[in-house]
C-alpha cells in the first residue's frame, strides 16, 4: 500500500476491496447543533433536570448526564418548545434545523453538537458498472461529487453563521 496517497484514495480502495463498489464523497453533513433551548446551558449542572427532546443513544447518554429525556416525533418539537412542554431539543445540523423554525421558539441555539461532529455522504456505484463507464464519465461523476461536497459545506457553514447571528441579535434586543 502506498502511504503517500490521501484519505479519499484509501477509502475508495477499502470500499472496492470489501464491498465491490466505487465510493467517493458527495456531500457534507454539518456539525449538529447541540441544543435549541429555552434555558441557558453552559455547564453540566445546567443539564440537570433539563427536559430534553432527543432520541437514540444520545437519549441514554443525556439521561446519565442528568437531563430528563423526552422522546417525541420531530413534528411535535416546535410546539413543545413553544408551549414549554420541553426545555430544549436536539435535532440535527443547521441545514436540517433551519427550515423547522426551532430558532424562532427557542431562546438559545447552543453550538457545537458534541454528540455529532459532522460527516459525509458517499456516492456508490457498483464496480462492474463503474468499469463500463468511460473515463470522462467517471471524471464527471467524481467532479460532481466534489462540487456537491463544496456546496453542502458552504450551505452548512452559512446556516451556522445565520443561526449565530440570529441568536446574537435576539440577545442584543433582550438586553436593551
Amino acid at each position: 500500500m502506498d502511504v503517500r496517497r490521501g484519505g479519499v484514495e484509501l477509502y475508495e480502495e477499502y470500499r472496492r476491496d470489501v464491498f465491490d463498489v466505487v465510493a467517493f464523497p458527495c456531500a457534507i453533513l454539518g456539525t449538529e447543533i447541540f441544543l435549541h433551548s429555552n434555558k441557558r446551558v453552559e455547564t453540566l449542572e445546567d443539564f440537570q433536570g433539563l427536559r430534553l427532546r432527543t432520541s437514540g443513544a444520545w437519549s441514554e447518554l443525556a439521561s446519565r448526564l442528568g437531563a430528563s429525556t423526552v422522546v417525541m416525533a420531530g413534528g411535535d418539537i416546535y410546539s413543545a418548545l413553544e408551549r414549554g412542554v420541553i426545555d430544549a431539543a436536539e435535532w440535527g445540523s443547521p441545514e436540517m434545523n433551519q427550515p423547522t423554525g426551532f430558532q424562532e421558539v427557542a431562546q438559545y441555539v447552543i453550538l457545537p453538537g458534541v454528540h455529532q461532529s459532522g460527516g459525509f455522504l458517499e456516492c456508490q456505484v457498483n464496480e462492474d458498472t463503474w468499469n463500463e463507464l468511460s473515463e470522462d464519465d467517471q471524471d464527471m461523476l467524481r467532479l460532481a461529487g466534489k462540487l456537491s461536497v463544496f456546496e453542502t459545506w458552504l450551505a452548512s457553514s452559512l446556516l451556522t453563521w445565520m443561526l449565530i447571528r440570529h441568536c446574537l441579535m435576539a440577545l442584543t434586543r433582550s438586553s436593551i
